[in-house]
């Protein structure tokens, strides 16, 4: 990831409620997070790739358990599957370019798949709201917001 990229990581609604709001679940005893444990019990109803290619242009993966949409160097989503279940929802932001769209889009995605947006450089749950996603990834301080899933 670039220093211009902010990293947001999908998470079940329905997995968030039943940890409490809690990230510590998130990160092993070396501090790097793990998301797969997240959706292995909270797979999405709706056609993920439908989506996706309503968000970003879809781009050719090197390996068949990633499926990718847009640019590595710019703004860029990726869907790591194991036998076809989602194991982690990354999005890659690109602050040197207008994010707003970009933003939008990705918090309607959120909705659609009924997932919080977590931000890992801060341990950060934040429901799919533009205004605090935008805040939140443009700043550097942590806060810690939680509230509930609308």
């Amino acid at each position: 990831m670039a220093i211009w990229q902010r990293t947001i990581v999908l998470i079940p609604a329905q997995w968030v409620e039943d940890k409490n709001y809690s990230v510590e679940a998130l990160y092993n005893a070396d501090g790097y997070f793990d998301t797969a444990c997240v959706w292995k019990q909270h797979q999405p109803n709706v056609q993920i790739n439908k989506l996706l290619d309503n968000v970003l242009v879809r781009t050719e993966s090197n390996t068949s358990d990633i499926k990718m949409w847009g640019n590595s160097s710019s703004n860029e989503i990726t869907i790591s599957v194991n036998d076809e279940s989602i194991d982690e929802i990354v999005i890659r932001v690109d602050l040197r370019k207008d994010i707003s769209n970009f933003c939008f889009s990705i918090c309607q995605l959120a909705k659609k798949l009924q997932c919080f947006l977590f931000i890992p450089n801060k341990k950060l749950l934040i429901e799919p709201d533009i205004h605090l996603l935008m805040q939140n990834i443009q700043t550097l301080t942590t806060t810690n917001q939680k509230r509930k899933f609308k």
